[in-house]
């Protein structure tokens, strides 16, 4: 953790240069297809692996937290043709849904490629969400030392988050409405005992008793 003000600067200067990088190389790979004559036949999806703290909570980098700093990522689309230009889409989606998109948007019939838990954003016409929207969405933490915090389940929906820690009784349970930020734990609050017993039951059904064994494959 960090309070220094100074060091919390540099990391976000070097982060936004970092961006600026990355919009120049975007930029150029859009208009590389547009000097091709493929921007009108190209879907293009921007997005990331993962967040960054920034100094929010104290914290830099990444790691083994379930904070909406590191878990929301951009998602831009650009659809050639489609009348959606400019439009925010609020509506929760996750990476385990790219694939499903890719096939949906190329006009692959659902169930002759599997494609594991994803639902697609994007139709083959281009709609919105053709298989319905999602309720929440998942994340999950693995690390190699057996510590409380080394293996991390979380679920997430509109309102409320969970965050499950193996070997402990102990966890996370945010109001988002309320709370945005994350900042007050309300896990094992009577207040909201319903809200949690539901996406504890939630993630439990899918797959809280699935925990590999991580081996320590050095630094990043």
């Amino acid at each position: 953790m960090t309070r220094d003000p100074a060091k919390i600067g540099a990391v976000r200067r070097a982060y936004h240069a970092m961006c600026a990088h990355i919009d120049k190389c975007v930029g150029d790979l859009l208009a590389t297809l547009e000097q091709l004559g493929l921007a009108e036949n190209t879907l293009v999806i921007f997005t990331s692996d993962h967040g960054e703290m920034l100094g929010e909570h104290g914290l830099l980098w990444k790691g083994g937290w379930m904070l909406d700093e590191l878990l929301r990522v951009p998602l831009i689309v650009n659809v050639p043709g489609a009348p959606l230009g400019g439009r925010v889409v609020n509506e929760l989606t996750s990476a385990v849904d790219f694939f499903a998109t890719f096939q949906s948007v190329a006009g692959v019939e659902p169930g002759s490629i599997e494609r594991n838990s994803g639902r697609p954003f994007l139709g083959g016409d281009l709609s919105l969400f053709p298989e319905g929207k999602r309720d929440y969405v998942m994340a999950q933490w693995e690390h190699h030392k057996p510590a409380d915090s080394s293996s991390l389940r979380c679920i997430r929906t509109e309102k409320h988050k969970l965050v499950h820690y193996n070997n402990s009784e102990q966890g996370e349970f945010y109001c988002l409405e309320e709370d945005p930020r994350e900042v007050f734990n309300r896990f094992g609050d009577p207040a909201v005992a319903e809200a949690q017993r539901d996406l504890t039951e939630r993630l439990t059904r899918y797959h809280l008793s699935y925990r590999p064994h991580t081996r320590h494959l050095g630094g990043w």
